[in-house]
């Protein structure tokens, strides 16, 4: 009952354009957005997005980009590319410290991790939350990262695991 009072008195609004009405904090056309951004063909190996008529890329038939390089990961999953709406939300669970939006992006995250594993053949192990500074993590609060992974295993099913330690205190890299 509390719940729907205080739909009525601030409805839900998109935390990507608040002038718009949203179910589940996004709006109609920012999950479309968001879809297309999914919907982007990318090499399975180092996540770069790839071109429309490129064959699929994996371990084995890596992209142009990859062939050298050396990552250490059998797949890589993503959402999509750094650009709006994506963005927008980013920015307000890293900078805004608005938490609530990691549960808006892990339906997101979760649907791209499974079909990755679909499209490889590569099982999912478990979620692992790159891990911040211990310096940056007391200025900022928490883990962004960990806070998508949370969501994410909720939906999932998948385990989170800390297995790994930032042992440098970089720049940031919202400044390089």
């Amino acid at each position: 009952m509390l719940s729907a009072i205080l739909d009525t008195l601030f409805p839900p609004v998109c935390w990507v354009d608040p002038a718009r009405p949203a179910a589940a904090g996004l709006s109609d056309d920012a999950r479309f957005q968001i879809a297309l951004l999914a919907a982007q063909p990318h090499c399975l190996r180092c996540g770069l997005t790839t071109g429309p008529h490129e064959q699929d890329h994996s371990r084995k038939n890596p992209c142009g980009r990859c062939a050298e390089r050396t990552t250490g990961l059998r797949c890589t999953a993503r959402v999509g590319t750094f650009s709006e709406p994506l963005v927008v939300l980013i920015h307000k669970l890293k900078f805004a410290r608005q938490w609530e939006v990691a549960r808006v992006l892990a339906p997101f995250l979760c649907h791209g991790l499974t079909q990755t594993a679909q499209q490889s053949g590569q099982p999912i192990d478990a979620l692992i939350p790159v891990p911040l500074h211990w310096l940056r993590r007391a200025r900022r609060g928490f883990n962004q990262a960990e806070e998508i992974a949370r969501e994410t295993a909720a939906l999932s099913g998948h385990p989170v695991i800390h297995a790994l330690t930032r042992t440098r205190h970089t720049a940031a890299q919202a400044r390089l």
